[in-house]
Order: structure tokens, then C-alpha cells, then sequence
């Protein structure tokens, strides 16, 4: 079936784009298999550059598996950047003992796979998935010794890797839409900035007395 020129799809269009019976669409989007919207009555609602972006993801003829390398794509750019940057002589960077660069390195593979899943799957507990990795960074920061500043420094530089790495491969895969490339970037820019608010909310919460986790 050719996609609707329009933005907003219907469960009944979705599944006929999909070739698979309404139920299952319905089944998929109470499962969070698919992402889904609810309208004010109730009714869902089906975004055409997510499920564009949820299509690729999940086609088996694709040349790229989009998880695995995302994530070998990841490790490479992280090697890469460390390699290439100055980010070893930096102040905040050599604060921080080999443990803390080793768990600001895990912090930034839980970083892209949250986001892969606010990508390409269910958004639902996207808010809360970036609260919590918003607190874990602030912890971190704040045992390493790093003032507000450096901490989201640190943060958005780690972030940067990510990014990096998810566009490469996105761009790898050959992604054409410029619905999905607009779409995939508006809610990156959103949950990266979700976790730097919730780190430095953290950050002025500590320095209200909060204890450290």
C-alpha cells in the first residue's frame, strides 16, 4: 500500500501498510512493540516518520543490523574521539580515576540504547529513562570530584560520541526520508536535553543537602 501523504496515521492504515490485521497493530502498540500516540479521546494515533524509522529497524533483508553495529559503531567513535581530542588534558577529564572513565563509558552505552528504544520503539517511559540517567551522571560527577559545570561538560561530550555514532549508522543504512531524519534528530536533541536538566537538577539538589546515593 502506498504511505498516505500525511503525518498522522490511523491503526486500520498502519496495518495495511504493514500487511497484518488491525488487532495485531493493536496488539503490538499495547505491548510497546510499536510506537504509538494516544489522541484526546482515546483513539491511536500512528506518527509515519517513527514507524518509517521502526520499519527499518526491523526489516531482515536490511544490510545493516541496526542494533549491533549501533552499538560497535558506538565503541569505535568512542576510540576514536579520545584518540583524535584533546579531552585527556582537560581538567574535568583527568579528575576522573580509570573506574570513573570506565563507568562514564557504560554510562554511554545505557545512553544509546535508551535511546535506540525511544527511537524505534515504545516512548512511553522516555521521561523517566532520562531522569534516571540524568541522576546516575550527576552521581558519578559528583564522586569524581567535578563541579556543575565540568560535570555536564563531561556529559554532553559523551553525548557527543553517541550521537555521533547513531547518525553514522543511521546514514549507513541508507535512511532517505527526511521525515525520519527529522524526526530521529528532534527527539534525540529532546532526551539528551531531558538528561542533562535531570543531572543538573540533581547537581542543585545535592547542593541542598540531598545525600549522595
Amino acid at each position: 500500500m502506498p504511505w498516505p501523504q500525511k503525518e498522522w496515521l490511523t491503526l486500520s492504515e498502519v496495518a495495511q501498510i504493514l500487511g497484518v490485521h488491525p488487532s495485531t497493530v493493536r496488539i503490538w502498540a499495547n505491548q510497546g512493540k510499536i510506537p504509538v500516540h494516544r489522541t484526546n479521546g482515546g483513539h491511536r494515533r500512528f506518527r509515519r516518520s517513527e514507524l518509517e524509522l521502526w520499519m527499518l529497524s526491523r526489516d531482515p533483508s536490511h544490510e545493516v543490523d541496526i542494533p549491533r553495529d549501533f552499538i560497535q559503531t558506538l565503541l569505535r567513535q568512542v576510540g576514536t574521539q579520545m584518540a583524535q581530542s584533546e579531552v585527556r588534558t582537560l581538567p574535568w577529564y583527568r579528575k576522573l580515576s580509570d573506574e570513573a572513565r570506565a563507568q562514564y563509558r557504560r554510562r554511554g552505552q545505557a545512553l544509546a540504547q535508551q535511546l535506540w528504544v525511544y527511537l524505534t520503539g515504545d516512548s512511553t517511559n522516555a521521561s523517566e529513562e532520562a531522569k534516571s540517567l540524568g541522576y546516575e551522571y550527576a552521581t558519578l560527577a559528583r564522586r569524581s570530584g567535578l563541579t556543575e559545570g565540568e560535570a555536564l561538560t563531561a556529559f554532553l561530550f559523551f553525548a557527543g560520541v553517541v550521537v555521533d555514532a547513531l547518525v553514522e549508522v543511521v546514514e549507513h543504512s541508507r535512511v532517505q526520508s527526511p521525515h525520519v531524519w527529522a524526526a530521529m534528530m528532534q527527539k534525540i536533541k529532546s532526551f539528551v536535553t531531558d538528561v542533562a536538566s535531570s543531572m543538573l537538577e540533581t547537581y542543585q539538589a545535592y547542593d541542598k543537602g540531598f545525600p549522595a546515593a
